[in-house]
């Protein structure tokens, strides 16, 4: 086989429940929960790539690298 492989995955935005700039051990558990209950009920074997849209962003700290990218509301309006 020639040329690259590119493996599907899945974009999954995930809505913005967090109560402050950083993401606690709570809000982990629960994207984690969201992205199973997500990939169950669509059958879904790709990989997911979790994305947070919010408005004011997210430090960085042990669970943020939960997310593969974060879209804040300046990068909407660049």
């Amino acid at each position: 086989m020639t040329g690259s492989f590119m493996s599907p995955k899945v974009k999954l935005m995930l809505p913005p429940f967090l109560s402050n700039y950083f993401m606690k051990k709570k809000d982990y558990d629960d994207m984690e929960r969201r992205v199973r209950a997500f990939r169950a009920a669509n059958n879904v074997r790709m990989a997911i790539h979790p994305v947070l849209v919010t408005t004011f962003g997210l430090a960085n700290n042990q669970y943020s690298s939960f997310f593969q990218n974060t879209v804040t509301l300046k990068d909407l309006f660049k």
